[in-house]
């Protein structure tokens, strides 16, 4: 048996929503309890969910993505050269000056 103090409020609303669920105080404590007993720790609200591990692509996996992103990309031809760039910003500045 336990007694604790919780707003009637809360109290309330909780045991409505833990109805809803097909559930009840006791389930409710119960839970409470399993949870510091395997984490050693309070549940809290709000808390960060843990990031999802990282896993390493295996061969066909890795082929298919270089496949996926190799048909996505765009190819566009462009100068190299600095002189092209050097004349092509000129021109845009030529431009604002004459806006």
């Amino acid at each position: 048996m336990i007694t604790a103090r919780v707003p009637d409020a809360l109290y309330e609303q909780g045991s409505s929503l833990l109805s809803d669920l097909g559930s009840n105080t006791s389930e409710l404590v119960n839970a409470a309890f399993e949870y510091v007993v395997e984490h050693k720790k309070l549940p809290t609200a709000g808390q960060k969910k843990e990031s999802p591990k990282s896993h390493k692509l295996n061969a066909s996996q890795r082929q298919s993505l270089v496949s996926v992103l190799s048909a996505s990309t765009l190819h566009l031809p462009f100068q190299t050269d600095i002189e092209d760039d050097k004349k092509v910003l000129h021109e845009i500045r030529a431009e604002k000056d004459i806006k």
